[in-house]
């Protein structure tokens, strides 16, 4: 079933169409480490991507930025960080330049500034990859003389007037913006999420590594406790209570020469848990809505969802000939929406679009990828496959 694609671009005359057999819809990690697999095995496709590849780096975090996974995570098909810090954490900017220096290194057919509409399964038709922010209903309803802004548009402190400041939400983002702002003398109320808390290091080595290294990353949704329903996590948890225990029953039962721990301490512990906070009364002039994104799917024409909301896929795979989905978190496993996963998820899938399962090239990445390249995106384009990254 052929899956057709638009590309709107400004043109005179009547419209043309371009026939390729893969589109993947999305530029950033996911979109790129997918398109090195077809230019490895000299599939036609191109790839789309609204602003510029991985811009969402650059865009859409804050000044202050940097990751929560150890740099050696850092691994995109063909492509690993070899920096000198492999257990340090790349700030955004560093970020940035890194996968930056990723497309050059095989010349992925890549049209950039290139928005797509819809997908439908029959006629022209094109493509959107939309993700909204969640900010409650009833935020418009607060003062307006209140600044508020997701954490997709916060960038620093001097972006906020002055006052104290409520940031709601609590997972990776939001605790990192409220440090941000108390670094630079803010005052910040945080509104506690359900997002659990992990230490950052334990016996010696980075609790990511531990997990790395305990299979957690690799094992599939399905084999993970809980099953399916471990989409819905916010975030992993990991207890360091009385020295840690899951992790220190891994270390013993494999013999890990590892160095004893101390028993958890609290760094602080709050003398009141309060549940309300009277906004005008503390002096609240901005709030950072920190409490993530709700996907939006109705731009999907195509009968892969259930009514639940997410596509329904294995891995990836749709039940629509010919439709993918990649880039999601725990499209397979809990790397998967990380650096650490893509590259395991991306193979998956394009091996099953091309039923290859091993390199096929006789030439260069970069030379084979001027080959296929489509030049000048159509007014339309209709393709045998799409593959829709997040």
């Amino acid at each position: 079933m052929s899956a057709p694609t638009t590309a709107p671009v400004p043109r005179s005359g009547p419209p043309t169409v371009r026939r390729t057999r893969v589109v993947v819809v999305g530029g950033g990690q996911a979109g790129l480490s997918t398109s090195w697999f077809l230019v490895r095995d000299g599939v036609d496709h191109v790839v789309l991507e609204a602003g510029t590849a991985g811009h969402e780096w650059a865009d859409t975090r804050w000044d202050a930025f940097t990751l929560v996974t150890p740099n050696w995570h850092c691994r995109l098909p063909g492509y690993a960080y070899a920096g000198p810090d492999p257990d340090g954490f790349m700030t955004r900017d560093q970020v940035v330049e890194w996968l930056a220096g990723y497309a050059p290194t095989f010349g992925p057919p890549l049209r950039e500034h290139t928005r797509v509409t819809s997908l439908t399964e029959s006629g022209d038709g094109g493509f959107v990859v939309e993700a909204l922010p969640i900010v409650p209903p009833w935020a418009p309803a607060l003062s307006p003389a209140i600044t508020q802004l997701h954490s997709a548009d916060y960038r620093s402190p001097d972006q906020l007037p002055d006052g104290e400041v409520l940031v709601v939400g609590s997972g990776q983002s939001g605790a990192q913006i409220a440090e941000d702002l108390h670094l630079a003398g803010r005052r910040v109320h945080l509104a506690l999420g359900d997002a659990p808390r992990v230490a950052r290091f334990h016996r010696g080595r980075d609790c990511m590594t531990w997990l790395a290294e305990m299979g957690l990353y690799d094992t599939g949704v399905a084999q993970y406790p809980g099953g399916a329903t471990a989409r819905e996590k916010t975030n992993h948890y990991v207890t360091g209570r009385d020295g840690g225990r899951d992790i220190d029953r891994w270390i013993d039962a494999h013999g890990v020469d590892a160095p004893p721990a101390p028993a958890y301490e609290p760094v602080w512990d709050p003398e009141t848990d309060p549940t309300s906070l009277d906004l005008t009364a503390a002096g609240v002039t901005s709030i950072v809505w920190a409490i993530g994104y709700r996907p939006d799917y109705r731009w999907v024409r195509a009968g892969v969802f259930d009514g639940s909301g997410p596509p329904t896929h294995t891995r990836g795979v749709t039940s629509v000939p010919g439709l993918y989905f990649l880039g999601l978190p725990w499209l397979h496993t809990w790397g998967s929406g990380r650096f650490l996963g893509i590259a395991a998820d991306a193979e998956h899938v394009t091996g099953h679009l091309t039923g290859r399962t091993g390199p096929a090239l006789t030439e260069s990445a970069a030379a084979l990828a001027r080959r296929v390249s489509p030049g000048p995106i159509p007014a339309a384009l209709t393709a045998s496959s799409v593959a829709l990254v997040g």
